[in-house]
């Protein structure tokens, strides 16, 4: 069984570009004519090479051609089109989407100058940028503190929300502080297509395609309740079913066949699976039962702080199990809900012990006040030991602010191991397969607390 994932789907298609030897960026198969597309200043500010070498994994270099090349930053262009000189019979291009606005997050697959190997980053689409304050000089705006260095410029900014690519990144920062903090440029594709024409062409073609495939493919998903109108009708319960369906389908999509388009004239002949319409399905399930629950959550009429957890959760049980990132960002969301509430509490426990403390000072002043001046003992006394009861409420809330504060470094302890958990899963990205999966295992070990010693024990 071949397993097709997100990342992947971009791996296979994620190039090095090699200068003189040396990773300098990255690009990406954007055509089944072996095109690449990648940002201009990686060949050159001034002039630009003419041939350069990129490769993927352990393969080895090939040589790709300069076809177009653009290098303007003052107004938002920076790109570079090449061809490999063998086109590739084992890779696929990547789906590319010529939108003008996104939100919600992305994924980028690329060589990172600290990592040098490959590996996936996440992030999210922030805004936009404009030079010279022109919209026709418009660029995306994006945040990640993991790709925000050199060697990423180039990668495929694929949307999580539309299933393409819909960038390339040209500019990044890692700034500590600022609006620049780990802040990254990216030039929309649709303004590399008013530049670079095939690339509409290829659009078009994806969406002819597509069309095509999913007349072939229609029959076969809705028998197995996988229709629109089908996904439409679902309950939340037959919704997270469906998903369920989705994400074992999308492992295996060879199932289904494979849709061959004839070549005309020129053209290539193309092949083309079911896996973007499987995509576009996941899609509208995760909308529908987003939209589910938070209907439900509005009617419930629970406190935000529990419709924030039950939304947590809710995101960590529709999330792709084979998706380490999401389950962890998901973890993380609802870590973060959970320290919001101990903050809460620290805070209401810290102001109610002010407020006691200060009433329970003035009901012991009142208790002396009436022994020095009032010559009255029975009220002192009542006043006294009111004074100490409140006190001893203070004394109470003071404790419970204490053991908040407890409960909040262990928070700060639980988000430092998810994040380095995060950082060794991308770090075995980069590495070849033998030591991938053996890297994967022994981290999968550590982060369920198993040791050879307890396996060696749980044998005997």
């Amino acid at each position: 069984m071949v397993q097709v994932s997100i990342d992947d789907l971009l791996a296979q298609a994620t190039y090095a570009v090699l200068i003189d030897g040396k990773i300098t960026g990255t690009a990406w198969l954007v055509s089944d004519e072996g095109h690449l597309l990648t940002a201009g200043h990686l060949l050159g500010t001034q002039t630009s090479l003419n041939q350069v070498e990129v490769c993927i994994g352990q393969d080895s270099p090939r040589k790709a051609n300069k076809i177009q090349w653009a290098y303007q930053p003052d107004i938002g262009i920076n790109f570079a089109v090449l061809r490999l000189e063998e086109i590739p019979t084992n890779r696929f291009p990547l789906p590319i989407a010529l939108e003008r606005s996104v939100t919600g997050t992305f994924r980028l697959s690329g060589y990172g100058k600290s990592l040098q190997h490959r590996s996936v980053g996440v992030g999210n689409f922030i805004g936009s940028y404009d030079p010279q304050d022109s919209i026709s000089n418009r660029m995306f705006l994006l945040s990640s503190a993991q790709l925000s260095e050199p060697g990423y410029g180039g990668g495929a900014v694929f949307s999580d929300e539309l299933q393409a690519v819909v960038a390339i990144q040209t500019q990044a920062t890692s700034k500590q502080t600022g609006a620049g903090r780990d802040t990254i440029v990216a030039m929309p594709l649709y303004r590399i297509a008013n530049i670079w024409e095939p690339l509409s062409v290829l659009r078009e073609r994806e969406n002819r395609i597509t069309k095509e495939a999913r007349i072939l493919f229609e029959p076969s998903l809705r028998a197995v309740g996988l229709g629109v109108e089908q996904i439409k009708s679902q309950t939340e319960r037959e919704l997270r079913q469906s998903l369920q369906k989705l994400y074992e389908t999308i492992k295996n999509p060879e199932a289904f066949g494979e849709l061959e388009i004839q070549s005309v004239g020129n053209e290539v002949k193309l092949i083309t699976s079911i896996l973007p319409i499987l995509l576009e399905r996941k899609k509208i399930v995760l909308d529908r039962i987003n939209e589910q629950v938070a209907d439900k959550l509005h009617s419930s009429g629970n406190s935000l702080i529990s419709q924030h957890i039950t939304s947590s959760v809710n995101r960590l049980s529709i999330a792709d199990p084979s998706n380490v990132q999401e389950i962890a960002a998901s973890q993380i969301e609802l870590l973060s809900t959970y320290h919001n509430v101990v903050l809460k509490q620290a805070k209401d426990s810290f102001q109610w012990a002010i407020i006691a403390a200060g009433i329970g000072f003035i009901f012991l002043l009142i208790s002396v006040f009436f022994v020095l001046y009032l010559k009255s003992l029975d009220v002192a006394v009542i006043s006294l030991i009111g004074g100490v009861l409140i006190e001893f409420i203070s004394a109470i809330n003071f404790y419970l602010y204490g053991k908040t504060s407890t409960q909040m470094a262990s928070f700060q302890s639980r988000l430092d191991k998810t994040q380095r958990f995060l950082l060794a899963n991308s770090l075995c990205e980069g590495l070849d397969a033998d030591h991938k999966q053996k890297s994967r295992s022994e981290l999968i070990q550590t982060i369920a607390g198993i040791t050879s010693h307890n396996i060696g024990n749980s044998i005997q």
